[in-house]
């Protein structure tokens, strides 16, 4: 496994064969992460994040879920990953999903949401402007 935290930055990154049975907690200060990306397979559980804007970036298989709040909450999904962030209030959401992944948000204001190929993006909320387009089979959806 590879970390490296910097700049607001966090990035994990594992190789194709490697399997940690019991896994790793990084303990952060709130306010002191802003983007984090998984690059293959990680699972990775977000509790009591606070953050005026938050991006999550997930190449690959990986599984994220996420807790708290945020102003502006964007995903970026590229493959077959996983994303529930329905206990993560933001006002804002952006969200782009290419492939077959998932992502579940929870947004009161604003979304802006594209999915490129079998990808869904489903939300809870009302937001005011929501901004949706999808090429190919995949989905855009009110939970």
């Amino acid at each position: 496994m590879k970390y490296s935290c910097s700049n607001g930055k966090f990035e994990i990154s594992t190789k194709a064969k490697v399997a940690i049975k019991d896994g790793y907690i990084f303990e952060l200060a709130n306010g002191s992460l802003s983007k984090l990306t998984l690059n293959g397979a990680q699972k990775v559980d977000i509790t009591e994040l606070a953050a005026k804007n938050f991006h999550l970036a997930v190449n690959g298989a990986g599984k994220s879920s996420l807790l708290g709040q945020v102003e502006h909450f964007s995903v970026s999904l590229n493959g077959a990953a996983q994303v529930d962030a329905s206990a993560l209030e933001s006002q804002t959401g952006k969200v782009k999903v290419n492939g077959s992944g998932l992502v579940r948000l929870n947004v009161s204001s604003e979304l802006n949401a594209k999915v490129n190929g079998s990808g869904r993006i489903e939300y809870i909320g009302e937001p005011k402007s929501l901004e949706a387009k999808v090429n190919g089979s995949g989905s855009i959806s009110l939970m």
